[in-house]
């Protein structure tokens, strides 16, 4: 089953999901976060998700969130409302700007689309790049690839890049796709001089670095967000 049409089941499986256990939410984003967003999926590979839903006015006047993970055959749904997810946007969260930004990811209101100008948070990503490092020099796993992706991601200064068979944007190309599906797959291993290297190379990237708040998008989110409640007139369907 190809990429497109499993994603297009994990949707189904999550409107339904919200339909019958929140009826009185509203699905306002699906996103995509992991392999397939690099191209890195086989077919056995999970489909983890983010939903963001819209809680009822009486849950908002209460002040209640939302934060659970729900298992599905397909994977893992991250389910947030919109308040909560606003607030890991505007932090530059890595998994949730991936999911912001994926090729796969579905808007089912306007109120939301604007986060898709946060910028992500390098310090963060350099955090799971250092999580990664520390792990692997202690023992090589699987999941090493992470490496190499969030050490891209903070060269490109970007949350999300996809691999492409025929359009290589540096420094991502085909034999980097290669040798980290190696790595995925347990058949290539990191040497000490390649950790070290991009080690330092991250190092270098970081210096002088600080994160900033986007305060203007946050309020201006904030303002859609108090506008979507009033109004309930920015559904795409």
């Amino acid at each position: 089953m190809n990429r497109d049409k499993k994603f297009a089941l994990a949707l189904r499986e999550v409107k339904t999901y919200v339909w019958n256990e929140m009826p009185e939410a509203t699905l306002s984003f699906v996103g995509l976060f992991g392999s397939q967003n690099y191209n890195l999926d086989n077919e056995d590979s999970d489909i983890d998700l983010k939903a963001v839903v819209f809680l009822s006015m009486e849950d908002v006047i209460r002040n209640r969130k939302l934060s659970k993970v729900v298992d599905f055959y397909f994977g893992k749904v991250t389910f947030k409302d919109a308040w909560s997810f606003l607030k890991e946007a505007s932090k530059g969260s890595p998994n949730t700007l991936e999911a912001i930004n994926s090729e796969w990811s579905r808007w089912y209101t306007y109120t939301l689309l604007s986060t898709k100008g946060f910028k992500v948070n390098k310090s963060a990503l350099a955090g799971l790049f250092n999580a990664h490092l520390k792990k692997y020099r202690k023992k090589p796993f699987k999941g090493g690839y992470h490496i190499y992706r969030t050490h891209h991601l903070l060269k490109l200064g970007a949350a999300s890049y996809y691999y492409n068979e025929d359009f290589n944007v540096p420094p991502v190309s085909k034999s980097d796709k290669e040798f980290l599906l190696g790595v995925k797959e347990g058949a290539f291993l990191y040497s000490a001089a390649q950790l070290d290297a991009l080690e330092g190379s991250v190092d270098r990237i970081m210096k002088g670095y600080k994160y900033k708040v986007d305060k203007e998008l946050v309020n201006n989110v904030v303002k859609l967000i108090k506008e979507w409640y009033i109004f309930d007139k920015q559904k795409l369907g």
